[in-house]
């Protein structure tokens, strides 16, 4: 039991004792860098059924052995990791649709209420071509119709480019009446009456 056994410094594998480099790691061997052990140490060997004699490294041999990563072949994945969109492209995103429905919003209101806001045609002071007062339509679609020397307030809603809804004030009892009408610069023309426009 005088033979010694050699443990590669780098990895700890056993090598022989005339090695030059280590089976295992590659790493140069010789000189002083290996620990040589004495040969009584023994590593654990299972005997099934019996008893299995066990001694125990010397400290030296622990010592000289380390334990090595595994080496694994790297794996190559073909697709691009998946990127979660960032939350600032969210809110960015968020934003334009904002806007852009607040722009749709906005032009169709141009476009639907304009004969019933304050900057239809009709709003403004007219007075008849053949006879006497004036007609009022007011921003508001309050109505004011005078004779002279007598004033009646009512009210309007147009219902579409050609048609208007003349309302009664709610003392005369009498159901509004929906006529035609047109304009052609300062000229209204209301169910077949001309009117001109004083303001």
């Amino acid at each position: 039991m005088g033979e010694g056994i050699k443990f590669c410094t780098e990895c700890g594998t056993q090598v022989d004792r005339d090695a030059k480099f280590c089976p295992n790691c590659g790493a140069a061997q010789g000189g002083n860098d290996s620990r040589i052990v004495q040969s009584d140490v023994r590593e654990y060997a299972p005997n099934y059924g019996g008893e299995t004699p066990v001694r125990a490294r010397s400290r030296e041999a622990e010592a000289a052995v380390t334990y090595a990563p595994a080496y694994t072949d790297p794996t190559v994945s073909a697709t691009a990791p998946e990127q979660q969109p960032s939350t600032e492209g969210k809110k960015l995103s968020y934003r334009v649709v904002g806007i852009l429905a607040a722009a749709v919003l906005l032009i169709l209101m141009l476009f639907i209420w304009k004969p019933f806001g304050k900057g239809h045609p009709i709003v403004g002071k007219w007075e008849p071509v053949y006879g006497n007062g004036y007609m009022e339509f007011k921003k508001d679609g309050a109505l004011v119709v005078s004779s002279g020397m007598r004033s009646i307030k009512g009210g309007y809603k147009i219902l579409s480019e050609d048609r208007i809804r003349i309302i009664p004030p709610a003392a005369y009892d009498e159901e509004p009446e929906d006529m035609t009408f047109f304009l052609e610069g300062d000229t209204l023309y209301l169910d077949g009456s001309m009117f001109q426009r004083i303001s």
